[in-house]
């Protein structure tokens, strides 16, 4: 019934990104074509845009102090507030939906114990910093490859990692590396 309705005033579905993208970059190709030329558009834009960093960082001590950069590993109170937070996004290549880690406490101790895991060893796993690129159009010519924009989409576990910065759970003495505080308030 609904969709009689809409088809008669004029309302139609509302097509998705990938559908939106073939209807316009289609040019007789494949998809896999259309994205390669999305892909390589975007990656000539990276490398003409980066600089490189020269200088080598090496950890020298994993011992944690709360007045240093370091970051104390999380309670599972922490995690179930970060969860509180978190904003129902597209899922990542992991196609874990956020809306299925909350409502899913028994994989709350697990997720903790990757985040700390990952804090202490330093790194994330390869497979949470795989991304999804989708082209999101600007304006201007549907067929111009500038007026598309990339996004990346992370598997939804990157996101919590990403959060413990912005939810204070790095301790309060902490002074890089914060948003309002530099290393002249720790002076």
């Amino acid at each position: 019934m609904w969709e009689l309705i809409n088809n008669m005033t004029g309302r139609t579905k509302t097509r998705n990104n990938d559908d939106f993208i073939i209807l316009h970059l289609d040019d007789g190709g494949t998809v896999n074509d259309i994205c390669n030329k999305l892909v390589n558009h975007f990656t000539e834009g990276i490398y003409s845009s980066k600089t490189m960093c020269k200088r080598e960082f090496k950890i020298v001590n994993r011992t944690c102090n709360p007045s240093s950069i370091l970051i104390p590993e999380c309670t599972d109170e922490q995690v179930k507030n970060i969860l509180k937070r978190m904003k129902l996004k597209s899922p990542g290549i992991d196609e874990i939906r956020m809306s299925d880690i909350i409502k899913n406490e028994v994989l709350h101790p697990i997720i903790r114990k990757l985040i700390n895991l990952s804090i202490k060893e330093g790194c994330l796993p390869l497979g949470l910093k795989t991304a999804i690129i989708k082209p999101i159009y600007k304006n201007g010519s549907y067929k111009d490859f500038n007026n598309y924009r990339p996004i990346s989409i992370l598997p939804s576990i990157n996101y919590l990692v990403s959060f413990i910065n912005k939810y204070k759970i790095i301790h309060k003495h902490q002074y890089g590396f914060q948003e309002k505080k530099g290393t002249k308030d720790a002076l």
